[in-house]
């Protein structure tokens, strides 16, 4: 796998680390805005207790602009509901 994101690339797994517990999280989502600011929420799951991973899909690219993404968590525990910090990842242009 590359170390870079590319514009068409499928099955990404985008992994975010809330570094809180989220064992029996009812909802674990990463809110997203494309670099067109394009607003997209991707439903994740947990792994490794405290982070939120989800996978692009195979079927379509989800990574379909090149440029920065703004990625945020949000949980929802049933007790609590929050975000969590923005982070960016970049997507970048394919170069022949």
């Amino acid at each position: 796998m590359a170390d870079k994101i590319y514009v068409g690339d499928k099955g990404t797994e985008i992994v975010l680390d809330t570094q809180t517990n989220l064992t029996g999280a009812l909802v674990t989502n990463i809110r997203v805005i494309k670099p067109d600011g394009t607003v997209v929420t991707w439903t994740g799951s947990v792994v490794d207790d405290t982070k939120i991973k989800y996978t692009t899909s195979l079927a379509a690219s989800e990574l379909d602009l090149p440029g920065r993404y703004l990625l945020q968590t949000f949980v929802d525990t049933g007790v609590w509901s929050g975000h969590g910090e923005t982070v960016s990842m970049t997507v970048s242009s394919l170069g022949f």
